[in-house]
């Protein structure tokens, strides 16, 4: 009698069809999810790549000397750019280099020769590079020719995914997901995940010079 009662249970259908829906309903709605969290991730890491790269452009032109308070000027333009929406969300760094190279014949490849840190400044009390940090990244720095000078400008900001579906995002190229995209001391924060830049522009007029006074 009740293996009777099971094989019936078991070929019966009624009701398959509410239930087959409510299962579709979940994976569509995940799916959903899922694709509104990648879109804004990928935004977000355009719009910030984007408002690196202006702070890098205006620093590139400029012809006067710079100093913390120009530095922290930049940093509200890359806020706002960027479009930050807490205290403590972005982070920038500054470095101006010189190729200290003798003569034309020699450059600075990172190799043989090297360049040499004249200031690095942030206004957020990241760690100041130094020679001996950016030869580890010789590989993200062009070839400087004798006696040119370029601004390193690096960035980060921390992302906060509207459904916490950070395992996701970390899959994103370019994210803080793996440890070789961190720039040197700028470490993962509680506040979200870091997208950082490390962006090298060199002078587009006379030599950039920092004055502590600026």
């Amino acid at each position: 009698m009740i293996r009777l009662r099971l094989s019936r249970l078991r070929h019966n259908e009624d009701g398959s069809i509410p239930i087959e829906a409510v299962f579709g309903y979940l994976i569509l709605t995940v799916w959903v999810f899922l694709a509104f969290q990648f879109y804004d991730a990928f935004r977000t890491k355009g719009e910030v790549a984007r408002a690196s790269y202006d702070v890098a452009d205006i620093l590139s032109r400029e012809r006067s000397a710079i100093g913390p308070a120009y530095i922290a000027g930049m940093k509200k333009v890359f806020d706002f750019a960027s479009r930050s929406s807490f205290d403590g969300q972005t982070s920038l760094r500054v470095t101006l280099i010189t190729c200290g190279a003798k003569n034309n014949t020699n450059v600075c490849d990172g190799v043989d020769k090297f360049v040499g840190v004249d200031e690095s400044y942030s206004p957020d009390g990241l760690t100041p590079q130094t020679k001996k940090s950016l030869k580890t990244q010789a590989d993200r720095i062009p070839i400087l020719g004798a006696g040119d000078t370029a601004v390193i400008v690096e960035t980060i900001y921390r992302y906060r995914p509207p459904f916490n579906l950070s395992n996701l995002v970390l899959l994103l190229p370019g994210s803080g997901g793996t440890q070789s995209t961190f720039n040197v001391g700028m470490e993962q924060s509680a506040d979200g995940i870091p997208i950082g830049n490390f962006i090298v522009t060199r002078r587009r007029g006379t030599a950039i010079t920092w004055d502590d006074a600026f």
